[in-house]
């Protein structure tokens, strides 16, 4: 049996590259498909009243994602105004971390300025619960490939999860999208990127997956 050459070695390396990359652009445009097939880039519609046409906001509205809507506007209300940040009094009978505005209102507010301002942030707030749907694909591509698996698994991964409807406890698409949890969904995709960052770093002691945890 023959030792491989440096030729073969590097006929490999770029096969390996190419395959990574087309699975990485793969995920990325399997993430952007779901966000479009929710109609994440579909944030203002026209209704005509009274012979008039008239710009509004097309935004999930049900069970929960208005009152969070509501934080994140009061976030930006409080930095345009330059006021100290501080628990508000949205009370929903939730837990008080609700009330604080950290956390996923900071990421309407990220979406909102890089849509520079033009969107509603009750329009954007539509975007945001979307981008937390797919967010899991930064886990599950850290996951497959400290494991060394196929670089495809990650995109079957996201696929699974944009498939799975779940109940209202599980996290997925019922739970963020139908009942609106995306504080509870939120912190929960925050910790399972932090934990595949973890383990990255544990494994192989790369500093960026450290910072990444943290």
């Amino acid at each position: 049996m023959t030792e491989p050459t440096p030729a073969d070695l590097g006929a490999d390396h770029r096969r390996d590259w190419r395959l990574t990359g087309a699975a990485a652009i793969s995920l990325a445009l399997l993430a952007v498909w779901v966000i479009w097939q929710f109609g994440g880039f579909d944030l203002m519609n026209t209704v005509t009243l009274d012979g008039r046409g008239q710009s509004v906001a097309n935004t999930f509205a049900t069970v929960d994602h208005p009152f969070h809507a509501v934080r994140a506007e009061t976030l930006l209300r409080s930095l345009r105004d330059g006021e100290s940040l501080r628990w508000i009094a949205h009370h929903q009978g939730g837990y008080p971390v609700e009330f604080y505005p950290l956390g996923i209102p900071w990421l309407d507010v990220g979406l909102w300025a890089l849509l520079l301002g033009q969107v509603p942030i009750i329009a954007v707030h539509k975007l945001t619960v979307l981008v937390v749907f797919v967010a899991p694909a930064i886990a599950f591509w850290w996951l497959a490939r400290g494991d060394r698996l196929n670089p495809f698994v990650p995109v079957l991964a996201l696929a699974i999860q944009a498939a799975t409807p779940g109940l209202w406890t599980h996290g997925g698409l019922v739970e963020l999208i139908e009942w609106g949890l995306v504080a509870n969904v939120g912190g929960a995709t925050l910790a399972f990127i932090a934990l595949a960052a973890m383990a990255r770093f544990a494994l192989e002691g790369e500093a960026r997956f450290g910072v990444a945890a943290m």
